[in-house]
């Protein structure tokens, strides 16, 4: 297991921030009723459509992630880790992924002969207060990577199905994200590109061959683009919500 990662001083660097595990979660959108312009111009390019709503950030499941991160940054360190130690899911899978996690990573090491260094949390500059992401190892000559072990086998078959990083962004956007985002993240801080992610999958019960999966995974500037942009709308509201916040009365 990574050494910088799942201490205490680990989970109190993420404290009230959106993560990289979890940045997908800000894609979603919700549907609200267009104005009368925009309607009158939707027709105008849509004359036989009966759309009348359009899609905007955020979906309510987004505002209830945003919520408890803001909820976060109000509990005392110590609260908030046994609130962790507490909330934390536990379940058989969980506890395969982080133990296989070492194995995995030395095997990639062998097999591709990259040097994988130890990765802490990676605050995002200019959002250093409210978001970062956590890479499984930052690639000596450059490039991050991202270890799944599925306890489930078959999962890990059809990781090892994909071909391409298309293929992984249409069966998972939660890791694919994840690893973009985590490109984000190393890249602003070490002021280095971060051209690709290495997507790896492991599972040391299937034969030798088809232990471990590698897929490069290319930056993905669109998508990364998109991820700031509601980065920055996540932050708008975390700053406004917490002003609300403050300057609500205790008693009234």
């Amino acid at each position: 297991m990574n050494d910088l990662q799942r201490t205490s001083d680990w989970y109190l660097s993420r404290k009230g921030k959106l993560t990289a595990s979890e940045i997908y979660i800000l894609l979603a959108n919700h549907k609200e009723d267009m104005t009368e312009a925009e309607l009158e111009q939707f027709k105008k390019d849509n004359p036989k459509s009966r759309v009348r709503t359009k899609e905007v950030p955020f979906s309510q499941g987004t505002f209830s992630y945003l919520d408890e991160k803001i909820a976060e940054q109000f509990m005392p360190n110590d609260a908030f880790l046994e609130y962790m130690e507490d909330s934390a899911p536990r379940s058989r899978a969980m506890d395969w992924g982080t133990l296989m996690e070492d194995s995995a990573r030395t095997r990639y090491q062998e097999e591709t002969e990259n040097e994988v260094l130890d990765a802490p949390f990676v605050p995002l500059k200019e959002f250093e207060k409210f978001a970062g992401g956590s890479p499984d190892g930052i690639i000596r000559s450059g490039g991050i990577i991202e270890i799944k072990c599925p306890f489930n086998p078959a999962v890990h078959l059809k990781h090892f199905l994909y071909e391409k990083a298309e293929d992984l962004k249409e069966d998972n956007l939660q890791y694919y994200c994840q690893i973009q985002y985590n490109m984000i993240c190393v890249e602003r801080e070490t002021g280095v590109e971060v051209p690709f992610g290495n997507f790896v999958s492991y599972d040391p019960r299937t034969s030798i061959s088809k232990q471990l999966k590698v897929l490069r995974i290319p930056k993905d500037e669109e998508i990364q683009l998109q991820l700031l942009e509601r980065t920055q709308l996540a932050v708008e509201y975390f700053k406004e919500r917490i002003y609300q916040i403050n300057k609500s009365e205790k008693i009234v």
